[in-house]
C-alpha cells in the first residue's frame, strides 16, 4: 500500500516537508510498501519550498527594502512550468505582518514598494510568468506602493503608506513593463476593495489600524479604485479578491494580472491529484484545523481531491475545534496531536511536534490498517 502524507506547515513549529519526513518515518507497518511525501502549501508560508521540492528551479534573493524599509534579501524561485520560465515570490518574506508589531503607526507607514521592486527586476531578468502567493501581508496601502515599485506615477516611494497621499495614478509605465509577462495572484479570500468586506475594514484591525483611521482609509480607497479600474474591465471596488492583502489584489488586477485560488493552483503546479490517485491512504493537516479550513485551506482541499478519487483520508493538528465545517464530511478522523495538557509553547515546540506527529500518525496508520486486515 502507498502511504501519501500532504501535511501544511505548523505555523512557527515545523514545515510540510519536516512534518512529513516526521510522520513518515514514524510509520512501520508491513503492508506499507511505499511512502510519498509531497511538501504542500495554500500560497502562504512555504509555497516556495513546496513548488520547489516538486518543480526544481533556483532559488534566488534581491536586496529589496521590505513593508518597514529596512533591506533584505528576499528569495525567489525560478523554474520552469510549462515550458515558460516562471518566477514564484511569497510576499509575506517581503511585507509579511510577522516583520512588524501592528499598531496605528506601522499601518500609516508600512507600505508594498519593495515586492513591486522584486517584481519589476524580475521582468527586467525576461520571466515569462510571475506568480505572487498574497499570504500573511502587513501592509494596507491599496497595492499602491507595489504599483509605485512597478514604476507607476503619481504614487509616492517614501517610507509612509502612500493610501494618503496619492490622488492621480498613471499606470501606463507599469503596464508597458508587463505587456509580455503573465502575472498571477495567489489568494484565497474573496474580499472586495473597499465597503465593510474591504481591505481597510476586515483586514486593516489585525494590522493595526483604528475604527476612525479605518473608515478614512476605506474612503480614500472609494476614490482610489475608480482611478485603477480606468486600466481595467473590472470594478476593482466590488472585484472579488481585490482586497487581498491589503489591497494588493487590486493593483495586480489593475496592471492585467489575475487572481487565482491559492490551493488549487499550487497542487497543480506539484501534481498534486495524480499523486493522491494512486496513493492508498492520505494523511493531511494543519497547525490549527477549525471553521477556517475550509476556506481554502491544504487539508481541505487534500480531502476533497482524496474523496473524488474514492482514498481514505485522516487530517492531524496542533489544536482541532469542535466544528470544523464541512471537513467533517470530507475526511475518516480528524485528530490533535497533543499527548496530554501542554503549554502553548510546549505544543509549538519543533522537537515535541515533530515527535508527536510521529506517534500520532504511525499509531493512526496501525489501527487503519488492522481494520482493512480484518475486513479482508
Amino acid at each position: 500500500m502507498k502511504l501519501l502524507a500532504a501535511i501544511d506547515s505548523f505555523k512557527g513549529s515545523a514545515t510540510s516537508k519536516e512534518l512529513n519526513e516526521a510522520l513518515l518515518a514514524a510509520v512501520d507497518h508491513p503492508m506499507i510498501t511505499e511512502k510519498i511525501s509531497i511538501p504542500i502549501a495554500d500560497g502562504g508560508e512555504g509555497t516556495l519550498q513546496a513548488i520547489q521540492e516538486a518543480l526544481g528551479g533556483e532559488l534566488l534573493s534581491a536586496k529589496v527594502p521590505d513593508l518597514t524599509g529596512a533591506l533584505i534579501e528576499a528569495p525567489y524561485l525560478i523554474t520552469d512550468f510549462e515550458g515558460q520560465k516562471t518566477g514564484i515570490i511569497e510576499s509575506a518574506m517581503i511585507i509579511g505582518i510577522d516583520r512588524i508589531t501592528p499598531s496605528k503607526e506601522t499601518i500609516c507607514k508600512t507600505t508594498s514598494l519593495g515586492l513591486g521592486i522584486l517584481v519589476a527586476q524580475l521582468v527586467n531578468q525576461g520571466i515569462e510568468k510571475i506568480i505572487i502567493t498574497l499570504g500573511g501581508s502587513g501592509t494596507s496601502d491599496g497595492g499602491l506602493g507595489f504599483l509605485a515599485g512597478m514604476g507607476a506615477f503619481g504614487i509616492t516611494k517614501e517610507q509612509q503608506n502612500p493610501l494618503f497621499s496619492t490622488n492621480a495614478i498613471q499606470l501606463e509605465a507599469a503596464l508597458a513593463k508587463l505587456a509580455n509577462v503573465e502575472l498571477i495572484a495567489l489568494a484565497d479570500v474573496t474580499n472586495p476593495y473597499v465597503g465593510d468586506q474591504g481591505f481597510s475594514m476586515i483586514f486593516g484591525p489585525q494590522k493595526g489600524g483604528t475604527p476612525d483611521l479605518l473608515k478614512e482609509m476605506d474612503r480614500l480607497a472609494v476614490s482610489i479604485a475608480k482611478d485603477l479600474s480606468r486600466y481595467t474591465s473590472s470594478e476593482i471596488a466590488t472585484t472579488s479578491g481585490a482586497g487581498a492583502a491589503g489591497g494588493l489584489g487590486g493593483a495586480i488586477l489593475a496592471l492585467g494580472g489575475k487572481i487565482q485560488p491559492g490551493f488549487a493552483t499550487i497542487s497543480q503546479l506539484i501534481g498534486l491529484e495524480e499523486q493522491i490517485a494512486q496513493a492508498d491512504l492520505i494523511i493531511t493537516g494543519e497547525g490549527s484545523l477549525d471553521g477556517q479550513t475550509e476556506k481554502g485551506k491544504v487539508p481541505f482541499g487534500v480531502a476533497q481531491l482524496a474523496k473524488k478519487h474514492g482514498k481514505p483520508v485522516f487530517a492531524l493538528c496542533g489544536k482541532r475545534s469542535v466544528e470544523i465545517g464541512a471537513m467533517a464530511s470530507l475526511v475518516s478522523g480528524a485528530y490533535a496531536i497533543q499527548l496530554g495538557p501542554v503549554s502553548l509553547s510546549e505544543a509549538m515546540n519543533r522537537e515535541n511536534t515533530l515527535q508527536n506527529i510521529g506517534i500520532t500518525g504511525s499509531e493512526l496508520v496501525n489501527l487503519f490498517l488492522e481494520g482493512v486486515s480484518y475486513h479482508d
